[in-house]
């Protein structure tokens, strides 16, 4: 946090990355935690950068001017910045802890609603986001509970079991649960910011939000 002022846009994808080894490490918890609450400073700089509300100046903007000689450049290292930030989330959110998975899916549906604005300055991106990105968080979510519950199904024809393996069991169907009914929630706070920001019409896409969901 003291330093985080001081972070460049163009050191954010080498962050990103140290934050996905801090976040995933087995070693200690707590460092998984502190770990994730900095993707939220990353999501910061690369908003600042974006609206060019960060004074620049020296090495730093000479860098820079370099890569976005054509606008398009700047258009798609943003897009590519965002894009990243979004995906690390999806490979948070199949860490087998499940405080640490549930945070990888309200991350996402926090920094979609916050940036939303930023993001869609980028072609719509925010479109993007959702439809290549969201999703695959949702099916993975589903798929593993799936999966899961048939496992947990073909186990009741097995010898009996100790009560430890039945409480396990038990403990990952109720988490499995909770994830997928997280994911619905943070499915209706996406699709709700999606629905106001791009003033689609509510009524004309019920249909399609249900059959989604």
């Amino acid at each position: 946090n003291e330093y985080s002022d001081k972070l460049s846009v163009l050191n954010i994808e080498i962050i990103l990355d140290i934050l996905e080894k801090f976040t995933l490490q087995l070693e200690n918890k707590n460092i998984s935690y502190s770990s994730l609450s900095f993707f939220w400073q990353c999501a910061d700089i690369i908003e600042k950068y974006q609206k060019e509300k960060k004074e620049i100046q020296g090495l730093e903007l000479e860098c820079l001017n370099e890569k976005f000689k054509k606008d398009e450049n700047k258009i798609k290292f943003y897009e590519d910045l965002w894009k990243k930030l979004f995906k690390k989330l999806i490979i948070i959110n199949q860490d087998k802890r499940f405080d640490i998975k549930k945070s990888g899916i309200n991350l996402f549906s926090q920094f979609f609603v916050a940036k939303i604005k930023t993001i869609n300055q980028i072609n719509n991106l925010s479109n993007d986001i959702f439809n290549e990105i969201f999703f695959i968080i949702f099916k993975n979510n589903i798929e593993e509970y799936i999966s899961q519950k048939s496992a947990n199904d073909i186990n009741t024809t097995e010898p009996e079991k100790t009560e430890e393996d039945n409480e396990n069991k038990i403990n990952n169907s109720k988490n499995g649960e909770e994830i997928i009914l997280f994911s619905l929630q943070n499915l209706g706070k996406i699709l709700k910011s999606l629905i106001e920001e791009n003033k689609i019409n509510k009524n004309a896409n019920q249909k399609a939000i249900i059959d989604m969901i």
